[in-house]
């Protein structure tokens, strides 16, 4: 019974993980282009200070993913808004986008990659 019981607690916990990875919709670096250059969408950079100072996209707001207030700066943020979210390789802001899809955002995205694919690409970068 024990084993049952356990087997059953591991499918679930297995089947919600993959459901909350299913929910980050990830863009590549032209999909996130495009659609940041939308009216009223925000770029969010969940870098460090230090990492957004040696060059970051154009328009873009830092919201450090490390900082403990990080789930308040969120709370201020319009939920209705369209989010594009990136980090350096795509590892923090896939973390970001699925706390903010917790948070009830609806419109949220991430930068396949991070801003590594991004510099690859060729795209303009500010400092």
């Amino acid at each position: 019974m024990k084993k049952y019981i356990l087997l059953v607690l591991v499918a679930l916990t297995t089947t919600f993980c993959v459901n909350a990875q299913k929910k980050v919709k990830n863009l590549t670096v032209d999909e996130f282009e495009k659609g940041s250059q939308v009216a009223g969408s925000v770029i969010l950079d969940v870098r460090t200070p230090e990492e957004y100072q040696t060059g970051h996209l154009k328009n873009s707001k830092l919201l450090d993913i490390s900082e403990q207030s990080f789930s308040a700066s969120l709370d201020k943020l319009d939920k209705n808004k369209t989010y594009y979210v990136y980090c350096q390789a795509g590892g923090r802001s896939t973390t970001a986008v699925e706390i903010m899809i917790e948070k009830g955002f609806k419109k949220v995205y991430n930068l396949s990659g991070g801003i590594a694919a991004w510099k690859k690409a060729q795209k303009v970068i500010e400092k």
